[in-house]
């Protein structure tokens, strides 16, 4: 067996990585991971790629994990500064870390890749990823937005819990839109079926359009809407437009328009 890390995942075939990945996540599969690569959203913002990788005797990929060296703690979803600035205090090095997570995706899924899901694999990975800190010289380690079965083998190995909340909304076999309001009170249905009126009656018209289906023009607006959300509140719009066009085929494109300000002219005849 073979234990060995990558700086990116143009070294390893996508169809190696993804029959660990399985399609439960598409934020662990190939082509997502290396788009972060290819449209420069990680290194310019401090992800350092470093796969770590495992290898049978006889060559195959029978472990893996997206694991990154940080420089900083953005774009994790998960607040550490307490961390960085008590070991600070403490005149003790916390830049750089191992970070085992979806750059900018703070969605739980798979974090262990391993062949037929083996729990020895999954173990081999976590220990791996603490030799490659030692070896490196890194102050720590972290797994982000695990599954439950992921934590458990975490902390099987020694490794300390972090807890955080997230709130979700979760489809329990709603057929329409009417099936999710008749679980609410009626002051709620109310008010969401008055504010779905008031959209319709303003005569926005909403579209639902694949990835591949935009056209040059809806791909450049659709991205300079989501880089004036950070700009509006003094971030960075890490993810690149050549990042979400190489992900296209995974993207539905929600597109709201305002029927009153499209002006449609009418065709005209020319007489002779």
């Amino acid at each position: 067996m073979k234990l060995t890390t990558a700086k990116s995942l143009k070294e390893i075939p996508a169809e190696a990585w993804d029959a660990l990945a399985g399609e439960s996540s598409p934020f662990v599969q190939h082509d997502f991971l290396l788009a972060l690569e290819l449209g420069d959203c990680l290194l310019p913002y401090g992800w350092q790629p470093q796969y770590l990788l495992i290898y049978s005797d006889d060559n195959e990929l029978i472990g893996a994990a997206p694991a990154y060296i940080k420089t900083n703690s953005y774009g994790e979803f998960v607040f550490d500064w307490a961390w960085a600035d008590a070991c600070q205090r403490a005149q003790l090095q916390y830049y750089p870390k191992l970070v085992i997570a979806v750059p900018y995706s703070p969605v739980t899924g798979p974090r262990l890749l391993a062949k037929d899901d083996n729990a020895d694999i999954k173990k081999l990975l976590v220990e791996f990823s603490i030799g490659v800190a030692e070896q490196q010289q890194l102050s720590s380690v972290h797994w982000l937005f695990n599954t439950q079965q992921d934590h458990d083998i975490q902390l099987a190995t020694g490794l300390l819990p972090r807890f955080d909340y997230q709130f979700h909304w979760h489809n329990k076999n709603y057929k329409n839109f009417d099936d999710f309001l008749v679980t609410l009170n009626s002051k709620k249905r109310k008010n969401i079926r008055r504010e779905r009126r008031k959209v319709q009656e303003a005569g926005i018209n909403i579209r639902i359009i694949t990835g591949p289906e935009l056209t040059a023009q809806q791909w450049q607006e659709m991205y300079n809407f989501y880089a004036i959300t950070f700009m509006k509140k003094y971030g960075t719009a890490t993810l690149s437009l050549d990042f979400f066009k190489a992900i296209a085929h995974k993207l539905l494109a929600v597109l709201a328009y305002d029927l009153s300000l499209i002006h449609i002219s009418e065709p005209t005849r020319l007489r002779r």
